[in-house]
């Protein structure tokens, strides 16, 4: 339908012929200012109380759709593009939409009857309407299609909208929470490292039980800490796997060596079955397959009773290995092992629940074996004990990637280390690994104070925190790198994000070892870089250190 454009205003339309509206739209209704109906068609006429010519339009219809429209000019001119669908009080249903002409609003409609049966009940018949009707079909079909589209890119900004918020809360929750481990583990470095000095040393039989109290009390706690801090990087999807050449034997022995004291304690012999099928290096993620065999393992041993046991059995299955957890302990119930591997879900045994820690455990293995392409579950019933099974693939590590693994007991070492820490604690811990090995030490306190010691000292290898006063340990690689500095550099960290660490790499470091910092893992760290660099020492030029 065309309208004609005004000669004194171009841009301004007429509203159409009033006469023309009962031929083509039967079903229109024609509002003045006053929202009054002042105009409706033949048969819209039917289903409107006789007295309708004058009143208000909301005394005559209601609004099914849009759902936030009302029978006001607002809603007439923002929602005119879209499909609106009224109902009279005699249950016609009609659709189109409103056009608002000079002082005039038209409903320009067609009635809406879903049933062919609804004809006969509603008192119409098909000559009722307009031959061109299929046209109008078709304009409200292309109509509701567009107002989908509208709908779908509505509901497109708001899902995007409420990502983004909720992408921001979990990394607000995870910054927190690696800040907080950051504060936890800096104390927990200098605990755990003084006892570990302090069992090196002669001991008493009681002392030395005591001090290994202390180290399995403070292990417990850093263990509650990471697990807290792993659950809310699983959640963001911000953990790594990182697949190295390892021997899956040496990974279950340490692992049942971490749960060796435990164990001890209530009496519980531990075992393992490794068959020569599951022998040599394969690629493997050691903190992860670790991280989860002690899990198991430490949950085994706290839910089985004096002289029971725990055997760790591995079996290869076709391309997969099946390492199974299988303890003499109280089993579960098989309610409740279908959930056990739910954040926060504790198992009950029927008596008194003995478990500790966050419940978080399980929850994160579970996330780690997807992560690797693996499977986990368990199989128990209520006072039969409990097997804990997971798989991981089964990839044989190549002969040249295949690490060197002799043992670090005899290790010597001749150098000279410069430590970079401001803490006093964590020196004396750092110190005192490093003197064990022959290593001599130089320490200060601060990025700026290393600087001004290397322009002067030559250095086998620093190890540098990352968090100082003065001067911060990334910007004083940053520096030295700047000047020509190749002597390696490890940074000593508190911070568990990858994020932090890979600042430390893009700094110029060699290499991050996360606080506390364990005496085995330090020295196995080092040891690679003393025969590499031994005769590479570097003193900073004094032309350079200006030139800063």
């Amino acid at each position: 339908m065309k309208y004609l454009k005004s000669t004194s205003s171009p841009n301004k339309l007429h509203a159409p012929p009033a006469e023309y509206f009962d031929e083509l739209l039967p079903f229109h209704l024609v509002l003045d200012k006053q929202l009054r109906v002042i105009q409706a068609g033949h048969l819209v006429t039917r289903f409107l109380p006789a007295d309708w010519l004058g009143r208000p339009i909301s005394e005559l219809i209601t609004v099914k759709r849009p759902l936030s429209a009302k029978l006001d000019i607002d809603s007439f001119l923002l929602e005119r593009r879209r499909l609106w669908v009224c109902q009279t009080d005699h249950g016609l249903l009609l659709r189109g939409d409103w056009q608002v002409f000079g002082d005039k609003i038209f409903f320009m409609c067609t009635a809406w009857v879903p049933k062919l049966a609804d004809f006969e009940s509603l008192k119409l018949r098909i000559d009722d309407f307009p031959l061109f009707e299929s046209t109008v079909e078709h304009l409200f079909i292309i109509q509701q299609y567009e107002v989908g589209l509208q709908e779908l890119e509505q509901l497109g900004e708001q899902l995007r909208a409420q990502k983004k918020l909720a992408e921001q809360a979990s990394n607000a929750k995870t910054s927190f929470l690696a800040t907080m481990s950051h504060e936890i583990r800096t104390p927990m470095n200098g605990i755990l490292g003084m006892t570990q000095v302090l069992l090196d040393s002669g001991l008493t039989a009681d002392q030395r039980e005591i001090s290994e109290t202390i180290q399995f009390s403070a292990n417990h706690l850093l263990q509650i800490v990471n697990d807290i801090l792993d659950f809310a990087r699983l959640e963001a999807g911000r953990m790594e796997i990182s697949l190295q050449p390892l021997s899956l034997r040496r990974i279950v022995d340490e692992s049942l060596a971490i749960c060796q004291v435990p164990a001890n304690e209530k009496g519980v012999l531990l075992g393992k079955h490794v068959p020569s099928e599951a022998l040599g290096f394969f690629y493997l993620d050691p903190v992860r397959v670790r991280q989860i065999l002690v899990n198991l393992i430490g949950n085994a041993v706290k839910f089985t009773d004096l002289e029971g046991s725990v055997e760790v059995n591995v079996s290869v299955i076709e391309d997969k290995f099946r390492i199974e957890v299988v303890d003499t302990g109280c089993g579960i119930e098989s309610a409740e092992a279908e959930a056990m591997f739910e954040p926060f879900k504790q198992a009950d045994t029927g008596s008194s629940r003995r478990g500790e820690g966050t419940g978080l455990g399980l929850a994160i293995c579970a996330k780690i074996v997807q992560a690797i392409d693996g499977e986990i579950g368990v199989n128990s019933e209520l006072g039969t004990g409990s097997v804990f099974w997971f798989t991981l693939p089964r990839v044989v590590a190549e002969f040249e990637d295949v690490p060197q693994l002799d043992g670090i007991e005899d290790l010597r070492l001749s150098g000279i280390v410069l430590l970079v820490e401001d803490n006093l604690v964590n020196q004396k811990v750092a110190e005192a690994y490093l003197g064990k090995v022959g290593l001599d030490v130089v320490t200060v306190n601060n990025g700026q104070e290393a600087i001004d010691l290397i322009y002067k000292q030559q250095f086998d290898l620093v190890l540098m925190d990352c968090h100082m006063p003065v001067l911060g340990g990334i910007e004083a690689t940053r520096r030295l790198r700047q000047y020509g500095c190749e002597v390696p550099i490890i940074a000593l960290t508190a911070d568990v994000l990858d994020d932090a660490k890979d600042a430390c790499i893009a700094a110029g470091m060699n290499d991050v070892i996360t606080k506390p910092v364990r005496r085995q893992e330090l020295l196995s760290r080092i040891r690679n870089y003393f025969p590499k660099y031994s005769a590479g020492n570097f003193v900073l030029s004094r032309s350079a250190k200006n030139s800063s």
